[in-house]
């Protein structure tokens, strides 16, 4: 099913921003030796450390640092100039948009308009988790299972408790899951999270939904890709409901969520909500009826999710994507190890993990991560914070708009770095 087969009238430049209607860039003298870190006029000084250039800045303002993490993550010059357009939100271009959108996820989940939906919401993908919950499970009686190996699971389990849905968070456990199936008829619910974000684990939630609907096939099943959706092909076979965001491996910025969903199984369960904005059923309806969003959407957002949904087509779509960020993890996974950098997750256990890579703290009393994660970041290179990371880890993304020079670039500042701190390398980082 292709996608510009479906809008036929329009050629696919009407989707790329033309060129002729962009501001001209500004013009920068190209540096004649490679640094490492991004910088502008406020940088000061400029230092050699090991062969390898460094910009050292003085100031806080006015530096475009790489973005390693997983999510907001980098987004293309290209995405970005979509946003220098202003758009009506009632406006036919704004609808087409819209339409456009709706269209391209479905593909993006291997799904047709005959069986599914994609409806958009504004905000986060924890966002429209919750939105998605509280439209079609009920308050009483029933309970909710979410199956969790990691901070994200977790917050699943604590969205159900604001919404005082019943529910009891397992472990990521098969085995465990068609117990409690087997054992218990007030189950009317499950969820599983993709990729595990702070860990980097790929969950196995296709084998997960045949275990739900072969005991349970009333039992309605979520699933959250908000990282991986984009990047990790997923079956919609036995998946009821499917959440993601516009800023994770879709490349785009942050501020739209969305759903997949069964149409039949959420008309069938629609109702179940209180609230007025967050009711992805009535939001599906006027999506439906008029082609736009019940409430204000982000049209900026909107216009660049456009650019960044083109992008993964031109790129060869789930599959281009992949390989991209596989070889982005190759060269991190394979450099760090010969620094002495230890995997949290061996990838005989977690062979798709290729989205985010957490490693363990080195042994070395001289690394401390704090002082790490600045040195990196006065060099250009954001990682993941401390506070987002499990206790005595740090996670590094290979997602967004980066490439393998991108990240052969970021080892190579993590060499340096390790170097200013009194590291030597390669470590002895073996487990106690």
């Amino acid at each position: 099913m292709a996608l510009v087969s479906n809008f036929s009238k329009v050629s696919i430049s009407r989707f790329i921003t033309p060129a002729s209607h962009l501001p001209k860039p500004v013009q920068q003298s190209k540096p004649k030796q490679k640094l490492i870190r991004a910088y502008s006029s406020d940088v000061k000084k400029i230092e050699t450390k090991g062969g390898i250039k460094t910009a050292t800045n003085k100031t806080k303002c006015g530096i475009d640092r790489k973005l390693f993490t997983p999510g907001p993550v980098m987004v293309s010059d290209r995405v970005k100039r979509a946003m220098l357009h202003d758009v009506g939100t009632r406006h036919a271009d704004f609808t087409y948009v819209v339409k456009f959108i709706r269209q391209a996820l479905l593909q993006v989940a291997n799904v047709t308009s005959d069986s599914h939906t994609a409806v958009l919401l504004n905000g986060s993908g924890t966002m429209a988790t919750e939105a998605m919950l509280q439209t079609v499970l009920p308050r009483k009686d029933k309970k909710m299972l979410v199956m969790a190996n990691g901070i994200y699971g977790q917050r699943i389990g604590q969205l159900c408790n604001k919404l005082n849905i019943n529910c009891d968070v397992i472990s990521q456990d098969i085995t465990l899951l068609e117990q409690r199936l087997s054992s218990a008829d007030d189950i009317i619910g499950v969820m599983a999270v993709q990729c595990e974000t702070s860990s980097g684990m790929i969950n196995p939630v296709e084998e997960i939904g045949s275990v739900v609907k072969g005991i349970s096939p009333d039992c309605l099943y979520f699933v959250d890709a908000v990282t991986s959706f984009g990047a990790i092909p997923v079956r919609m076979t036995n998946i009821d409901f499917l959440i993601s965001c516009s800023n994770k491996s879709l490349q785009s910025v942050p501020g739209i969520s969305f759903v997949v969903a069964d149409k039949e199984t959420l008309q069938k369960h629609r109702g179940k909500g209180s609230g007025m904005v967050l009711d992805v059923a009535d939001q599906c309806d006027e999506l439906d009826a008029t082609g736009q969003f019940k409430f204000t959407p982000p049209t900026h957002a909107m216009l660049a999710f456009k650019e960044a949904l083109l992008e993964h087509i031109q790129e060869g779509r789930v599959e281009g994507r992949a390989k991209r960020f596989r070889d982005n993890a190759s060269i991190l996974k394979s450099e760090m190890n010969k620094m002495g950098f230890r995997q949290l997750i061996d990838d005989a256990k977690n062979p798709n993990g290729y989205l985010l890579t957490s490693f363990v703290h080195p042994l070395n009393p001289l690394f401390v991560f704090e002082e790490f994660y600045q040195r990196l970041s006065d060099r250009g290179h954001v990682i993941c914070p401390e506070r987002t990371n499990l206790p005595n880890s740090f996670r590094i993304g290979c997602i967004g708009d980066l490439y393998p020079r991108d990240m052969q670039n970021l080892v190579d500042c993590i060499e340096v770095v390790c170097s200013d701190m009194g590291i030597n390398l390669p470590m002895d980082n073996r487990p106690l």
